[in-house]
């Protein structure tokens, strides 16, 4: 799939973008602002945000900005319901995604608190369903779920998304066939499933339904009284609609509650930043130790063979992107594709924003709001000005000898296959799924831009990659990509090694259509294919609300005559697809999906 399908935007765009930001400028900074003044914070947000949303057409968002104990700044822009004409506000309960994670680990921590749940040892102690087939050494535990360290595949798909989803807690009992995708402990994969086995966890050993000890342990003692667990918004006044490019959708109920499906609004998620800030305590209650939270915002990730760099506390993402005199930042983001939301804390100096949106192209910019606003914040209140990304150098400079020899090639990333060439003295790069190649611009700090030159002779950046730069590296004897971005590295994807397909698998080559499809994600069709000497998987899949269906392309790298792996070292793959025959018929299995062959 073609995550960053814009290149053909941009000749006249832009151009005409160039144009608009220069004449659009902040509003002017006060001389006279003391420590602690948040005046020009609201100011610039209030512009900042007004112009974001109309730029990216994102019709409700909410924010707010808390200083320890004190929200400075909670305010709506644009519509809740734009059909209704209700305004988003403070109050507005949005769905909050991933940030769910964030209460699922809090609540597995609580347990463990209570000698209830040892993290540290193998899943099944606490659910006793579960199982899965491995090819590994090493075992799934709540502790490296929580790190996304624990080799489980990011999803199991079938079923995720759809009006009439089975309980999460199938999911254990279901997993048997289905195998790891990478040794636990060794490699960082975001894994959705691995949250819902936990609030699996969180569910059999406290004794309560996930949803009622959510309630009744971290929303009511925190005082969230708009924020509920639900595969849905409940309807009324304060929820907010979704938006599809404009356009009001209704969206698809969630399978995965621990995963994801926290409801709630901007001040209630201020509530639980303030529990942050004061140690585990809200309103008199004791929901954490200060010492098991201080765990959970300490690194405990960057030894595995295939770490970057440390990400990972215990459920949340972790940086130092502001700088040293910033500290430690603590972030979890949050997209139901509708729904987008992000929360972002800086714990040295308790100051926290979150942001939500009801937009499908707020995507990635709670994130920009954010920061933002935190930027201003942190020197309003202290006057320390955090580190700014680095921003692209005017000039290319010549690619570094090894490169030359060793970058070119195809590699299975997060942004499908892509194909990077030597051209002249730099490269060119061709992202699938799009006709257009992009330039490689290396950087002093030895990494590389993405550049796409408008009429052939402006360089500029390119919507969604400006921020991003590309390095190549040999970890554990592969050859892999990194990407670096707002002060994260991360593996981007694995260059593919030439291998030889054997017979047996140019046999079950084909369309395969899903016999068991249970709704939401509406898998269309998965097509085997040979192309350019790889076996490859062409998936064509689409969302309810989704204008046309997408395809993405996925190496198979073949483990025996039957079974073979996604290639990479990227999201979503390690996950294993499998072939049998069954009266004259070949069979797939992949992802929850049983699919057959077309004559």
């Amino acid at each position: 799939m073609a995550t960053f399908g814009v290149v053909s935007r941009y000749s006249i765009l832009a151009l005409m973008l160039i144009f608009q930001v220069a004449c659009s400028t902040p509003p002017p900074r006060p001389t006279d602002l003391a420590l602690g003044d948040y005046r020009y914070v609201r100011d610039y947000s209030r512009w900042m945000i007004s112009k974001t949303l109309a730029e990216n057409k994102i019709v409700g968002l909410s924010i707010a900005l808390i200083d320890d104990q004190q929200v400075v700044l909670a305010e709506g822009f644009g519509w809740a319901d734009r059909e209704r004409e209700i305004k988003a506000a403070p109050e507005t309960v949005y769905r909050v995604g991933s940030i769910t994670k964030l209460f699922t680990a809090t609540a597995a921590m609580q347990l463990a608190e209570r000698g209830r749940l040892d993290i540290n040892s193998p899943l099944q102690r606490a659910v006793p369903e579960f199982s899965i087939r491995s090819r590994f050494k090493g075992m799934v535990t709540p502790r490296n779920i929580m790190t996304h360290h624990s080799g489980l595949p990011s999803n199991y798909v079938n079923g995720m998304w759809t009006p009439d989803s089975a309980p999460f807690t199938q999911l254990a009992g279901t997993l048997g066939n289905e195998y790891l995708a990478h040794p636990p402990d060794t490699v960082h994969m975001y894994s959705n499933l691995g949250f819902s086995l936990l609030g699996h966890a969180v569910q059999a050993v406290s004794g309560q339904a996930y949803s009622d000890y959510i309630q009744q342990a971290l929303l009511a003692p925190m005082g969230m009284s708009h924020s509920y667990i639900a595969a849905s918004l409940n309807e009324g006044n304060d929820s907010a609609r979704a938006y599809s490019q404009g356009e009001q959708v209704e969206p698809v109920p969630l399978r995965d509650l621990p995963a994801g499906a926290l409801n709630s609004s901007a001040l209630d998620m201020a509530r639980f930043a303030q529990m942050v800030f004061a140690d585990g305590s809200s309103g008199g209650h004791r929901v954490l130790r200060p010492t098991t939270l201080a765990d959970m915002l300490r690194f405990q990730d960057g030894d595995a063979p295939f770490d970057v760099q440390p990400t990972m506390g215990l459920g949340w993402f972790l940086s130092r992107r502001l700088g040293e005199d910033a500290g430690l930042v603590a972030s979890h983001g949050g997209s139901t594709v509708l729904y987008n939301s992000m929360l972002m804390l800086l714990p040295k100096h308790k100051l926290g924003v979150v942001v939500l949106t009801n937009s499908d192209t707020g995507f990635g910019t709670d994130e920009k709001i954010a920061i933002e606003i935190i930027r201003q914040a942190l020197r309003a209140k202290t006057g320390i000005r955090a580190l700014d990304d680095d921003e692209p150098d005017e000039d290319s400079l010549p690619p570094d000898a090894e490169d030359t020899k060793a970058l070119p090639g195809r590699y299975s990333t997060q942004m499908g296959i892509i194909e990077i060439e030597s051209a002249g003295d730099g490269f060119k790069v061709r992202i699938e799924g799009e006709d257009e190649k992009l330039d490689l611009v290396r950087q002093e700090n030895g990494r590389y831009r993405f550049s796409y030159k408008i009429l052939g002779f402006m360089s500029v950046g390119l919507a969604g990659l400006e921020d991003v730069e590309i390095s190549r590296a040999v970890m554990s004897g592969r050859e892999v990509l990194l990407f670096h971005t707002d002060g994260f590295g991360m593996l981007a994807g694995e260059k593919i090694q030439p291998y030889k397909v054997r017979p047996v698998w140019r046999q079950r080559l084909g369309r395969y259509v899903p016999i068991n499809d249970a709704g939401g994600m509406l898998l269309k069709s998965v097509d085997l294919r040979l192309e350019k000497g790889l076996l490859l998987m062409s998936v064509q899949a689409q969302w309810p609300y989704a204008h046309e269906a997408e395809t993405s392309k996925l190496v198979l790298a073949p483990v025996n005559s039957r079974q073979a792996t996604i290639h990479g070292l990227s999201l979503g793959t390690g996950d294993t697809v499998s072939f049998t025959e069954r009266d004259g018929e070949v069979l797939m299995h992949a992802s929850g999906y049983l699919l057959r062959r077309e004559p």
